[in-house]
């Protein structure tokens, strides 16, 4: 009996430690987490002509319920169930009269809160120009360089670091075509060198940009003539040499052209620099025969030097000669027998 006794209270004991240590040994909620807010597009939001539609989202975990505020307005949101949680979605438009600094507050509320805060920036797409475009020289051969150069401004400020494209339209087309690249550099200067081949109008192209507008700067006229041949005058003789004053000089020579020989109908100077000057003065000239030949003739008056040149025409590149020294001597006096007599001697007297 007394066992039986001892039994129950040993019972009734351990029945009050359990309750006792229930809810101690209950587990406490878990306090709720949140995630960094994501913008989709990214920050900075970049406002062309429309209003950007900017898509914010958050996870959490162990919360039930979430706010979004922006610049502390409330912005709805949705959930959505993710593996070991939720994802929050909420979305606002921003146009032009946004542009500036905004503010985020993102909460999830459950056993506790849990908060992320951030900011980010609405700024008006750069209104861009180009400035001072110039393709220069306005008239060149063709195949020769020509220098493109002009300024990219942003806002009216000089934008560096920027891509612009330098484009062509020949003459007779409505199409420009790219043919080169460059960077925009200190001050938002650029320029390159480029062969011109053909007639046609230049001009320089920014593309837009995910925070620029593009722009396209005036044209610019290249005039592209086609290449000049090299003259030459080969055999240029002027005989005789030595000569007297006063007598005839004959000059000759052949007036040729690269590729295309002896070239007729143009006309050659004949030019002098006498002794001891500096100066070539123009004498006489003609106009070259079959096969570029030509000749002429002068006075002789003085020693010195003799050239023949040649202008040039279109198409053709003038030339000189190599000069050709002449000697003119004073004639020699012309010594003549007048009268001659002989006569008999008369004898010597003889001697007594």
């Amino acid at each position: 009996m007394l066992q039986r006794i001892r039994v129950a209270a040993l019972a009734l004991v351990l029945g009050a430690g359990a309750l006792a240590a229930g809810p101690t040994a209950a587990a406490a909620a878990p306090v709720p987490s949140i995630s960094t807010v994501g913008l989709r597009p990214a920050a900075p939001i970049v406002v062309f002509d429309k209003d950007v539609a900017v898509t914010f989202t958050f996870t959490t975990r162990f919360a039930e319920k979430a706010e979004l505020k922006l610049n502390g307005a409330a912005v709805p949101v949705t959930s959505s169930r993710i593996r070991g949680g939720l994802k929050w979605t909420g979305t606002k438009s921003f146009g032009a009269s946004a542009a500036g600094k905004w503010t985020y507050t993102a909460t999830a509320f459950g056993d506790g809160e849990a908060t992320k805060t951030g900011s980010f920036e609405v700024v008006k797409a750069l209104t861009t120009r180009i400035a001072g475009f110039k393709a220069e020289p306005g008239r060149v051969t063709r195949g020769k360089p020509i220098k493109v150069a002009g300024r990219l401004l942003a806002d009216g400020k000089a934008y560096p670091g920027q891509s612009v494209s330098i484009t062509f339209r020949e003459r007779g087309s409505d199409d420009y075509r790219e043919v080169t690249k460059v960077t925009s550099g200190r001050g938002g200067w650029f320029s390159a060198n480029v062969r011109a081949r053909s007639t046609g109008w230049w001009r320089a192209e920014f593309a837009a940009t995910a925070t620029a507008r593009g722009t396209v700067s005036d044209s610019d006229r290249v005039d592209v003539r086609r290449p000049t041949l090299a003259s030459r005058i080969s055999g240029f003789d002027v005989r005789p040499e030595p000569v007297d004053k006063g007598d005839r000089l004959r000059f000759s020579g052949t007036l040729r052209a690269e590729r295309r020989g002896g070239l007729s109908g143009q006309r050659v100077s004949i030019f002098f620099r006498a002794d001891g000057s500096r100066r070539w003065e123009y004498v006489t000239s003609d106009v070259t025969g079959r096969g570029g030949r030509f000749s002429a003739t002068a006075t002789a008056q003085k020693s010195g030097w003799w050239r023949a040149e040649y202008r040039g025409t279109r198409g053709v590149d003038g030339t000189v000669s190599r000069p050709d020294r002449v000697q003119v001597n004073e004639p020699k006096k012309d010594t003549r027998l007048i009268k001659f007599d002989a006569y008999p001697s008369r004898p010597s007297a003889a001697a007594p």
